[in-house]
């Protein structure tokens, strides 16, 4: 039963990864995946290229919330237990990251530089941010003391997330 359950986890959490690589790949060769569309004018790849990259800022965000959520969820624990402070305080934090880097990012394509196919810098430093965010949560989730399997997910999780963040962040710039 264990192993059972472990093979679903660890396939959901690649699913969950899914939408990363492939937003990270659109926005990194945008002319092929917008071909696989039938996407073949210069205006039609470069607005493919913005909403590959802004789907990778709104899905990161998302599921940066979505862990800070956790970590809210696991922090009552027990009932009756007091939740400490400080993991809601990390919990909120989370969230609140991920909401102004994708408003940044976001900002970064309504305020775009037409010379860089409408995308400005503020774009990319969204994506650093919540690169960053996902670094640093996982950072505060290695040291919680969760069981190893959760441990081990998070870390292949936030690093492949970060590293598909990152390589958007770094194109788009």
């Amino acid at each position: 039963m264990v192993e059972r359950t472990c093979k679903a986890v660890m396939g959901m959490t690649l699913a969950g990864l899914l939408p990363f690589f492939i937003s990270c790949w659109a926005s990194l060769a945008p002319w092929q995946a917008s071909a696989l569309l039938g996407l073949e004018e210069p205006a039609s790849i470069i607005g493919f290229w913005q909403i590959a990259l802004l789907s990778l800022l709104i899905y990161g965000a998302v599921i940066l919330s979505f862990m800070g959520g956790a970590r809210w969820g696991t922090a009552f624990g027990i009932e009756g237990d007091k939740p400490k402070t400080s993991v809601m305080i990390i919990a909120v934090t989370a969230s609140l990251w991920g909401f102004f880097a994708a408003m940044l990012g976001a900002a970064g394509l309504v305020f775009g530089d037409p010379m860089n196919g409408g995308i400005g810098p503020l774009l990319p430093a969204g994506l650093y941010m919540l690169a960053a965010g996902f670094l640093v949560l996982l950072a505060f989730d290695v040291h919680a003391g969760y069981p190893i399997l959760y441990v081990r997910l998070r870390i292949l999780a936030s690093l492949l997330a970060a590293a598909t963040l990152l390589a958007g962040a770094i194109y788009a710039g």
